[in-house]
């Protein structure tokens, strides 16, 4: 049975008053969330971050008054619903992003495009993200030369707008 893993958790107000939520997760049956560079970034305002975490706890029950766990916060096992708990609990300890930078390694980079080396081939097919995720689905079984362009982007506001864009970033946030 696969569960959803919810290995960290990072809210930021921003200077607008609206949050991101950064979060490091995966399952237990892949390795997704974890190496430092899996954070997933979401913006909200206060009322729609609000709503999102309610909406974990309905049709749900905290742990000890359950039949059993549905997925877990780092190594403690729980509900949906104390997902929702543990989301209102860290938007009161929510960071300025000034604040995040200080205190972790911050590191933002937009995928732009990806370079792909058929055979001999010195010069590359360059594709979108999208593109290059369809073409590894196709060519799941080849041998596959690539290179993927970046840009790294640091100002809270290049972030932010990248987010709302839903622009393919690699989020990397780790202890200084």
């Amino acid at each position: 049975m696969g569960y959803p893993i919810i290995f960290k958790t990072k809210i930021v107000k921003l200077e607008d008053g609206r949050l991101i939520h950064f979060d490091l997760s995966g399952c237990n049956n892949d390795n997704e969330g974890r190496r430092p560079d899996d954070w997933h970034g979401r913006v909200f305002t206060e009322s729609e971050f609000h709503d999102y975490a309610e909406s974990f706890k309905k049709n749900s029950k905290p742990y000890k008054e359950s039949d059993g766990f549905t997925m877990k916060i780092g190594s403690r096992y729980c509900t949906e619903y104390d997902y929702g708990e543990h989301l209102l609990r860290m938007k009161k300890k929510a960071i300025t992003w000034k604040k995040l930078c200080s205190k972790y390694s911050v590191s933002v980079s937009l995928v732009e495009s990806v370079e792909v080396y058929k055979g001999l081939s010195i010069k590359p097919l360059i594709m979108t993200p999208d593109e290059f995720e369809e073409y590894l689905r196709e060519n799941y079984l080849k041998n596959i030369v690539y290179h993927i362009v970046e840009s790294k982007v640091s100002d809270e506001k290049q972030v932010v707008e990248a987010l709302e864009n839903n622009k393919m970033a690699r989020i990397c946030i780790c202890i200084r």
